[in-house]
């Protein structure tokens, strides 16, 4: 919205909507009118559930609740909501990887602080992180490749240019590649037998 005076045009954003629906009669056509899109809507939400592949990880840690907040989000196609979760989530899965790594060992068999080679946590971005994961063998070739991926397009859309973004297919990307991840975590050490989870003879 612009507002032009004698010497000025203003740019506005405004949002009144709240303020109609404390009036019982605007409220109740409010939820009437939400319920039939939202009950429109499920098919659509249920074969988008549909398209992620199924889950096993041993990865437990608070990056999951980022996950299943960006799942409900790619069922209600908020696409821009699913990219920044994602990365949060990624983000965090790489930082609670990298914090178990606690001393580095030498070739002389000297053992040294991770702060004294790498420096202090938070000053690492998350490429270095990524990078020193692969370094010492706690992630494969191919999730180092994957979680960089996701990094990329989560900074897209922190940074980037609105108009060179495609919103809904990043988002297509972005989650099952973070599920990838998390299962060939999982598929590179373990594998169900008899639905129980067993570690692989190596």
């Amino acid at each position: 919205m612009t507002e032009q005076n004698d010497e000025h045009l203003v740019n506005a954003f405004i949002d009144l909507e709240s303020n109609l629906l404390a009036n019982p009669w605007m409220r109740q056509q409010a939820e009437e009118g939400l319920k039939k899109q939202l009950i429109a809507e499920v098919p659509e939400m249920v074969s988008r559930k549909a398209e992620l592949a199924a889950l096993i990880t041993l990865d437990v840690g608070d990056y999951l609740e980022f996950m299943q907040e960006a799942e409900l989000a790619y069922q209600f196609a908020l696409w821009r909501s699913v990219v920044t979760l994602i990365g949060v989530a990624a983000e965090n899965l790489t930082d609670n990887l990298y914090a178990n790594i606690d001393q580095i060992n030498s070739l002389s068999g000297v053992k040294t602080a991770k702060k004294k080679i790498f420096g202090d946590d938070s000053r690492l971005d998350e490429k270095r992180k990524i990078a020193i994961l692969l370094f010492f063998g706690i992630i494969t070739k191919m999730n180092h490749d994957d979680l960089l991926a996701i990094t990329a397009l989560r900074n897209k859309y922190a940074h980037g240019n609105i108009k060179d973004q495609d919103i809904e297919q990043d988002a297509r990307k972005v989650m099952p590649l973070f599920r990838k991840v998390l299962n060939e975590r999982f598929d590179s050490k373990n594998t169900v037998v008899d639905g129980v989870i067993t570690p692989r003879q190596i």
